[in-house]
């Protein structure tokens, strides 16, 4: 599930040797001592076109995910879940094939950074934190969180106050916004216990070793369900957690894009606003379980939610 390829080219190595053509040939040696004199030039590909164009011109675009449902996971051997779709969607219109790379969510970005893998397909929380380091698509869905605890309910958690009030040992998955909501509502350190993906975290739970474990609804309902026990159930909060900005946290998930990509990220955005009007976009959402009160509203923006106070 974790595996990062490293023995071979990635995407991005295969563009750039690629690249090179007669008018940046002619150029070269004219920018020579510039290029000498900056340290060097950055660029958004290597045949010297966009991004986008050289995703097109490679046929092919990889894609880091976590490997959790329903955003973005194998079944059957196929790529599936609504992140995963929507991009198969929007790269079939431009005769791009979809390829993934399965990494451990809080390696998500950083992959991203290192080149492993074009965008990151994984239903990623857009948040001011991460938008510093990488740039999002619009919103793909809105959800609440959840918890899920043992049996029965035996502590009577439905809220970040009662994991505080009850000496629960609170659990979730590495570099997720659950873990700033428990910090946020003060659950002492030594009681937030970080595992490596959420199924993980459930799995600890149904061993008994930790008292509650938080996701977002929708994946919470889909780790349970892979889950497969019936020492543990799901329970809806009565409160929303509070962010750090001391704010009632609703979680806006959308699609990664290297700072470099702009030109496929606005090409994306455009999809995306075009397969709301024609509901292709609430067709794939509804596939997986997402109805109306999981739709962001059209106007909010990732810039909206990247300078959220």
């Amino acid at each position: 599930m974790r595996r990062i390829l490293s023995s071979s080219l990635s995407t991005s190595d295969r563009r750039r040797r690629a690249g090179g053509s007669a008018a940046r040939s002619l150029v070269a040696a004219v920018l020579a001592v510039s290029l000498a004199a900056c340290g060097g030039g950055g660029g958004d590909g290597g045949g010297g076109g966009s991004a986008f164009d050289d995703i097109k011109e490679a046929g092919v675009i990889k894609v880091g995910y976590a490997n959790e449902a329903p955003y973005a996971y194998q079944q059957g051997g196929e790529l599936t879940g609504t992140a995963m779709e929507l991009l198969k969607a929007f790269f079939a219109e431009h005769d791009v094939e979809v390829e993934g790379e399965v990494v451990e969510f809080a390696g998500l970005i950083p992959g991203l950074e290192a080149d492993r893998y074009d965008i990151v397909g994984a239903g990623m929380y857009i948040l001011p934190e991460r938008c510093e380091i990488a740039n999002f698509g619009p919103p793909e869905y809105q959800m609440n969180t959840a918890f899920a605890v043992a049996r029965g309910n035996p502590l009577g958690i439905t809220s970040y106050q009662d994991v505080v009030d009850s000496d629960a040992v609170y659990a979730t998955s590495s570099g997720v916004a659950e873990i700033e909501y428990a910090e946020v509502a003060g659950v002492p350190e030594d009681r937030i216990k970080i595992y490596p993906s959420y199924a993980d975290a459930a799995a600890a739970l149904g061993a008994g070793r930790v008292d509650v474990m938080a996701q977002q609804q929708m994946g919470l309902k889909s780790t349970l369900e892979a889950l497969d026990s019936d020492r543990v159930e799901y329970v809806d909060l009565t409160e929303p957690p509070i962010d750090v900005r001391g704010n009632p946290a609703v979680g806006y998930g959308g699609t990664v894009f290297p700072k470099e990509s702009e030109d496929l990220r606005e090409a994306y955005t455009e999809w995306l606003a075009q397969a709301r009007e024609d509901g292709s976009y609430q067709e794939i959402m509804a596939e997986f379980g997402f109805g109306p009160d999981n739709i962001p509203p059209a106007d909010l923006t990732a810039e909206d939610l990247c300078s959220a106070e």
